[in-house]
C-alpha cells in the first residue's frame, strides 16, 4: 500500500472508498489510523443516500410488535392461539 492509493472497504452492507493520506511506521490507535486516510466525497454521499433509503424503506411502526404472544402460550396451544 502506498500514499494516494484508493481502497474500497466493505463491512456488511456499508462501503467506504478512501484515499490513503499517510502511512504509520508502527501500529497505533484507531484515532491515529483514521487520520491516515480520507474518505472520498462520492463515498460519503453514497453512504448517506443508502442510509436514507434504508430509513425510508422501513414501514411505519416496523419496530413495534402489537400482536406479541408469550412463548409458553404458543407452545401450549399451537402457532396461532389468539383469534384475529
Amino acid at each position: 500500500m502506498r500514499v494516494i492509493d484508493t481502497l474500497e472497504i466493505r463491512r456488511g452492507l456499508t462501503r467506504w472508498t478512501v484515499v490513503v493520506a499517510g502511512l504509520a511506521e508502527r501500529r497505533g490507535s484507531a484515532e491515529v489510523a483514521a487520520g491516515l486516510y480520507d474518505e472520498t466525497p462520492e463515498s460519503v454521499a453514497a453512504r448517506e443516500q443508502r442510509a436514507l433509503e434504508r430509513r425510508l424503506a422501513r414501514p411505519l411502526g416496523a419496530d413495534h410488535v402489537d400482536d406479541w404472544v408469550p412463548q409458553r402460550l404458543v407452545t401450549a396451544t399451537g402457532p396461532n392461539p389468539l383469534p384475529r
